[in-house]
């Protein structure tokens, strides 16, 4: 007699029992049928049983695909061989190949082990026999007991069953259409008919059961833009019948559509209010919930029929997403980090990609390669191929961010997938980054539009245009992000440009004119996360933005954000990710994006038009202190400083002050903010030791306007140190800067007293061999920066001291280097009909010219009258705020 080649036992009646145990499981969902020559080692071939009329029509057009079970009883102690070629082949594992196992313990209690090739590849260890054929070994023991797959219900395992099917039927069927496709039919055509097809697929059936096929005909992806899903649902029932979707709205004219959202109730949870309408639909609540599900996954939130009032069908949803991707964008970065590392349930090829993809905004991209070849390699043997592909298009990225030479040539592996041509379209527009480039030229089209009018000066409503733009904006945001397509830097250039545009609008606000009122949670994440610090100042600043209103999600969003930011473990979390050791950080990227996050949440505080309690900005500067920040990162703080210092305690800002001195950055013009703040708040300085290290630096670098601000928050005595300080320095190291800083704040007794020396540099100076470079030229003068800002400051001295005390030959030198010097140094005599320009007072960072112009009748009226031709918005504030 032959040997059975894949499972093999002494025993027949074993195979028997085997068989008639597995029949008996089968047969409640199944034809089954018995192999009569153990053909590719199956035992039995089992067949969907069509349960009505329309399942069996649809059954004729379908491509016939049989599970293919082997069916065995084994007995204690004794293993069984799976052949390898019977489970996968070159191309991977056989998606309809099952084994179900049975066998009977000590108390007569019958076990039955059920696998999919899969996991037969996964959990059987693979062996070679005598004749070098491999095989899979299958044996039970106490440290291999299978209890995942033992006993698993005959219901689970019949509709595994019948989903390895369907998905092998459409995987043949495919391969051989799209085969077709590519070679007679071209690309619009091949749309219109799958569409067609499509359509005509569930004639006569339920709506209910129309719009649960239409809303899961994407089901492979992980989101789809709204268009596409509508587009599905747009079957007719009468030849004038319209459905699209526009701005977060399902638009139908078709009666059963309409019909079937009035039988709905939507709040946090969804009701059939209609039981009646929902006869004949099995499962009815099953498949309204993923109906509505679904169109919100594609950010439809509304619908509207025909002469109907305007139905909201988002559920409210009162608890927060768990995901990884949600406490990334709440800035909860250390849990992100966490949720990435667990393990994904068998198959969840999406958890993985989204693992993956929090690995790679957080810097690990080695970590993030490994889940990718993990997917590609997982969903090649299962055959899920749009997880498939978007992960081998990730890992492409992962590459260039990697700088790896080796490439993936993605248009080649999109051609291999036997997949619908529509289908195939959104993969192409993904890798080729068409749709991206799409989304961008739309968004630069209403970008435009707004930019104009602020340019333009013209008034008109942006409300409309801003609701548009948002509405592409968030599309385009949480396609990628249900996809687990990696966000990269192109995404940055289309977010920024819709804050642009939120400014804009915002600045805009008028009694009779519709623009933006208040910032959402959205674009608060987007301010935080995709934009560049440096270009979100420029656009609050640009557009004279003073404060900025928050919707009451928006003020939820940015508490909870910054609440998980300042969490003690997120901030363990991110100092060890991004502290220097031996001069270099082990992770650059998570780096440069926590100093981007810090830096925009400081711009928030400062500009947010709501309160903070006490409590909340002090642990954010303890942040600033514990984390591994520079002191140049740490300047930002000076905006919260400065803006919100009567809601900061007066030890935070000291602590804070320490931090930054430890950290022996001179350049920073922080610690003087941090005094200034100080001082509004009643401070006064009795820490010697502090006082002593201020004393040091302000000495050292008295460009840092930390003079002025530490001289007026000290106590009697301890200016007289201060004083004592910065004479014998004067004497024993004379320094221009220094001197200039003492004479205009009245810190010395005698300042005529160093004006030989202070007069012998300046002659220095002007005798100094002169190198121009464009860049760092003054734009006034033409003189070398270096060179106007310590003519800037002689200017301040001459004032101060009085022109008499200085020799006419050098007043008359730095005369003649430009007309600048002439009108300052003669500013006392000044007539209004000298020359000057209004440019010349664009530069001056300290405001002490503006205070010398203001202090002079005649140069002040030149001035207001200047000020009416200048466009300089900066300058104009300064005016204002100084002459009217």
């Amino acid at each position: 007699m032959k040997k059975n080649k894949l499972l093999e036992n002494p025993q027949d009646q074993n195979g028997t029992q085997g068989e008639t145990r597995s029949s008996a499981i089968l047969l409640k969902r199944f034809h089954v049928y018995k192999s009569s020559s153990d053909r590719q080692g199956v035992d039995l071939m089992v067949e969907k049983k069509p349960e009505t009329v329309h399942e069996l029509e649809q059954y004729k057009k379908e491509f016939p695909v049989f599970g293919l079970v082997q069916a065995k009883y084994f007995q204690k102690g004794t293993s069984l061989r799976i052949h390898s070629d019977y489970v996968q082949d070159s191309e991977g594992p056989f998606t309809n190949f099952f084994a179900l196992i049975h066998s009977t313990d000590d108390q007569d209690k019958d076990h039955w082990y059920f696998f999919k090739a899969t996991e037969i590849i996964k959990e059987l260890p693979l062996k070679r026999d005598k004749l070098d054929n491999l095989y899979y070994s299958f044996s039970v023991t106490k440290k291999r007991d299978f209890k995942q797959y033992r006993d698993l219900s005959h219901t689970t395992i019949n509709d595994i069953i019948t989903e390895q099917i369907i998905n092998t039927s459409r995987f043949r069927y495919q391969t051989i259409i799209s085969n077709a496709d590519a070679k007679w039919i071209k690309q619009e055509t091949a749309d219109k008919n799958l569409n067609e097809q499509f359509h005509k697929s569930f004639e006569g059936l339920h709506i209910v059961d129309k719009l649960w096929h239409a809303v899961r005909y994407y089901r492979e992806f992980g989101q789809i833009l709204a268009w596409r899903m509508v587009e599905k649902m747009a079957f007719r029932s009468k030849i004038t019948d319209q459905t699209h979707y526009n701005k977060f709205t399902l638009k139908s004219t078709n009666q059963e559509i309409i019909d079937f959202f009035e039988s709905i109730t939507i709040t946090d949870e969804i009701r059939l209010s209609k039981p009646t309408f929902y006869k004949g639909v099995k499962n009815p609540q099953l498949k309204v919930n993923e109906i509505i599900r679904q169109l919100n996954q594609s950010c439809v939130s509304i619908f509207n029929g025909k002469g109907q009032e305007k139905i909201h069908i988002s559920i409210d949803d009162p608890g927060q997403c768990d995901c990884a991707m949600c406490h990334y964008e709440s800035l909860a970065f250390r849990t992100a980090f966490e949720k990435s590392q667990l393990v994904a349930p068998d198959d969840v090829y999406y958890t993985e990609l989204l693992s993956a993809h929090i690995l790679f905004l957080l810097g690990h991209y080695t970590s993030s390669k490994l889940k990718l070849e993990w997917v590609i390699n997982e969903t090649k043997a299962s055959k899920d191929l749009v997880p498939g592909y978007i992960a081998v298009h990730n890992f492409e990225i992962i590459q260039r961010s990697l700088h790896e030479n080796q490439t993936v040539d993605l248009n080649y592996e999109l051609l291999k997938l036997p997949l619908e041509s529509d289908k195939k379209q959104i993969l192409k527009s993904i890798s080729e980054r068409s749709l991206l480039n799409d989304y961008r030229v739309s968004v630069d089209k209403l970008y435009l539009q707004i930019k104009e009018l602020k340019d333009r000066d013209l008034n008109y409503s942006t409300g409309q245009t801003i609701e548009k733009l948002r509405s592409k904006i968030i599309e385009c945001y949480f396609f990628y992000r249900g996809n687990r397509c990696f966000f990269t830097n192109e995404f940055e250039l289309i977010f920024e440009k819709y804050v642009e545009c939120c400014c804009i609008s915002y600045s805009m606000q008028s009694e009779y004119r519709s623009h933006l009122a208040a910032f959402g949670d959205f674009e608060i994440t987007i301010m935080l996360l995709y934009c560049r610090p440096e270009k979100l100042l420029r656009f609050i600043q640009r557009n004279n933005l003073e404060s900025i209103k928050c919707t009451d999600e928006g003020k939820k969003h940015f508490k909870e954000s910054l609440k998980n930011f300042l969490d003690e473990k997120n901030i363990t979390f991110l100092d060890e990710q991004i502290r220097h050791r031996n001069n270099r950080t082990e992770n650059p990227a998570l780096r440069q994006k926590i100093v981007s996050v810090f830096t925009n949440a400081c711009y928030l505080i400062s500009y947010l038009e709501f309160d903070f309690e006490q409590k909340f900005l002090n642990a954010f500067f303890d942040l600033a202190i514990k984390v591994d920040f520079s002191a140049h990162d740490l300047s930002v703080l000076s905006f919260i400083v400065l803006d919100k210092y009567e809601s900061l305690s007066d030890e935070s800002l000291t602590n804070l002050l320490k931090s930054i001195l430890d950290r022996q950055d001179e350049a920073s013009y922080l610690p003087a903010n941090i005094l200034n703040a100080l001082r509004k708040k009643g401070f006064s300085l009795t820490d010697e030791k502090l006082f002593e290290e201020l004393s040091k630096i302000a000495v050292k670098s008295p460009t840092i306007n930390l003079i002025p601000a530490l001289w007026k928050i000290l106590s009697l005595e301890s200016r007289k140190q201060f004083q004592v300080t910065i004479t014998n320095s004067l004497i024993s190291d004379f320094h221009p800067s220094l001197y200039c800083e003492a004479v205009c704040i009245d810190i010395l007794d005698t300042p005529l007293e160093f004006l030989d020396q202070y007069c012998v540099r300046i002659r220095q100076l002007l005798g100094r061999s002169r190198y121009y470079f464009q860049d760092h030229n003054n734009p006034i003068t033409g003189l070398p920066s270096y060179m106007h800002e310590e003519l800037d400051d002689f200017i301040q001295v001459l004032h101060k001291l009085g022109k008499e005390n200085f020799e006419n030959t050098l007043l008359d030198q730095i005369i003649s280097l430009h007309p600048y010097f002439y009108f300052f140094i003669n500013l006392n005599n000044y007539e209004t009909d000298g020359l000057f320009e209004i440019n010349w007072l664009t530069d001056d960072y300290s405001n002490r010219k503006l205070e010398l112009v203001k202090a002079n009748q005649n140069a002040s009226r030149m001035v207001k009258e200047k000020i009416k031709y200048s466009h300089n918005k900066g300058l104009l504030r300064k005016i204002a705020y100084h002459f009217l």
